[in-house]
């Protein structure tokens, strides 16, 4: 089984290192003063037959199924994008980016959802392993601001059901849009009464760096989510 992880490992790193080499001759040959344009319609070819051979070998696991949907999105905005210059220059640019996350070993992909004027993680396998139920994903004092600011929810005006997918990181990655720096541990108890978030012993508090100001507590499902530690920092982007 270990073998075959690692060849589905290389495999996947092999048609990367492909895709990167395609888009870099497409771009090279679109900025040219007189580009070739057969090659092009060759080397787009080449590249839906990568994208293709890829989704149909199945290299994708379960770490790295954002992936899977990174390059999925690169495909449809490059079928929309085909002919330009700039948007195969950015597009390029975009998808190395995004697969510097591969290299990061702690890359997490969390939905958020708002429900009855609150927001939660959903995590159902926490509560189907019996590590608590749904009042302790509750996200109160200053993660429900921190989650309603990226989402755009507007209080009174935005119904319920808003959600929000997010990519989260112990470490820096290209992307990344927020930055979250650990400042001290404990919790407001009487907060955690008054909202009904189950019963905790501790916590942790960050400060956001792009909200000058803006403190946010976690919960210990903060634990499950990165591995049994607190980070430092955590690193974050949307994941649209």
């Amino acid at each position: 089984m270990m073998n075959q992880e690692n060849n589905s490992t290389e495999n996947l790193k092999d048609f990367i290192s492909k895709l990167f080499y395609i888009y870099r001759e497409i771009e090279i040959e679109l900025i040219r003063t007189e580009r070739n344009q057969t090659r092009v319609q060759n080397l787009v070819h080449d590249l839906d037959i990568t994208f293709d051979e890829m989704h149909h070998r199945d290299l994708f696991n379960q770490d790295t199924k954002w992936l899977k949907n990174t390059l999925s999105n690169a495909k449809k905005n490059r079928q929309m994008s085909e002919g330009s210059a700039d948007a195969m220059n950015q597009l390029t640019d975009q998808l190395m980016n995004e697969m510097e996350d591969e290299r990061l070993k702690n890359v997490k992909y969390e939905l958020f959802y708002k429900e009855t004027g609150m927001w939660y993680i959903s995590l159902p396998e926490f509560i189907n392993m019996g590590l608590g139920n749904k009042n302790n994903l509750l996200m109160v004092d200053g993660s429900d601001t921190f989650l309603d600011i990226l989402s755009g929810y507007e209080p009174n005006t935005t119904p319920d059901g808003t959600k929000i997918s997010l990519v989260l990181c112990d470490q820096e990655f290209l992307g990344c849009t927020h930055r979250l720096t650990k400042i001290d541990n404990g919790l407001n108890q009487d907060l955690l009464n008054k909202v009904g978030h189950a019963p905790v012993d501790y916590g942790a508090y960050y400060m956001v760096e792009e909200i000058p100001g803006h403190k946010l507590w976690l919960c210990p499902v903060t634990e499950y989510v990165f591995d049994g530690i607190y980070p430092e920092k955590i690193f974050l982007r949307k994941n649209d």
